[in-house]
C-alpha cells in the first residue's frame, strides 16, 4: 500500500490525550475524538484505531519513542475509549 500510494510514505505527527487523537502532515490535519473509533486493536506491531469497516488509522509501535509510550498509550485507551477494544498484556 505504502507503494502504490505516495502519500502514505510522507512524515506524519500523532498526539494522543484524554480528549483523543490530534494528526498533522504535509496534505492533511486533524482532531478525533476517542467517540469517532468503533474499536482499537493492538497487534505485537501496531495500534489501529477503526473508524468504520474501510476507515482505520494505525499507529506502528515503531514510531513511538519510548517503550514505555506502549504502556502508556494502552492506559490512555482504557481511561477514555468506551468501545470495543482488544489491547496486549505484555
Amino acid at each position: 500500500m505504502f507503494g502504490k500510494f505516495p502519500q502514505f510514505q510522507k512524515p506524519r505527527r500523532f498526539s494522543l490525550n484524554s480528549e483523543g487523537m490530534h494528526f498533522e502532515s504535509e496534505d492533511a490535519r486533524g482532531d478525533y475524538k476517542w467517540s469517532i473509533f468503533s474499536r482499537i486493536v493492538e497487534t505485537p506491531e501496531v495500534f489501529i484505531f477503526v473508524q468504520t469497516t474501510r476507515s482505520s488509522t494505525y499507529v506502528p509501535k515503531r514510531c513511538l519513542r519510548k517503550p514505555d509510550d506502549i504502556l502508556i498509550l494502552r492506559q490512555l485507551i482504557r481511561e477514555n475509549f468506551r468501545g470495543r477494544r482488544r489491547l496486549r498484556r505484555d
